[in-house]
Formats: structure tokens, sequence, C-alpha cells
């Protein structure tokens, strides 16, 4: 008789737990076979290689520098595998940025 009475409240627990698994997931982006993902980096000081924060004290992302290849940023197509060519332009200012990770061993 107990195992009757403990059945339907784990189900009402299982159905919780599985409604907030769903809700977990539908903030996160959904792809389909082929779509772009793009590649974008933490924006840093090209200075001292600190990480730079929006308004909100949250890390900047940016956009990859752009493919000579494709003259837009570098990105790969969901679950399409192959090579992907994207030859970038080192300006001044992304050498010293590359520069101060090899000499600081910061983390990339």
């Amino acid at each position: 008789m107990l195992k009757l009475a403990i059945l339907p409240a784990l189900a009402a627990l299982v159905a919780a737990t599985s409604t907030t698994a769903d809700s977990d997931h539908a903030a996160l982006p959904s792809y389909h076979y082929g779509a772009a993902i793009p590649i974008e980096c933490m924006n840093r000081s090209s200075e001292t290689g600190e990480h730079i924060e929006d308004s909100n004290h949250q890390l900047q992302w940016i956009p990859f520098p752009v493919c000579h290849e494709t003259s837009k940023p570098l990105e790969f197509g969901y679950g399409i595998e192959g090579e992907v060519n994207c030859t970038i332009p080192i300006s001044h200012e992304f050498f010293h940025l590359l520069e101060f990770y090899i000499h600081s061993d910061a983390p990339l």
C-alpha cells in the first residue's frame, strides 16, 4: 500500500523536474543543420590585456576579425564538417595583444 502512495508523489516530482529542465533549455539557442554559428572573442585591452566590461559589468564579446576570404567574421556551419580558411589582418594593436598573451602567459 505504501508503494502505491509513493508513485503519485514520484510522478509529480519527475514532471516538475522535466518542466524546469524544459524551461532551462528554452533559453538556449537552437540551431538547424547548416545554420551559421558566429565566433566571438572576449574584448581585451591591448595595453594591459585586461577584460573589457560593458556598463552592467558583464564581459564584452566582440566578433572575430573579418576573414579575407569571406569579408565576414569567422563562422562555422552547424553540423557541417570540413576545412575553413580565414586569413585575418594583424593590426598593430592586435599584434601587441597577441604579444601580451605570449610574454605574459595570459590565458586566451
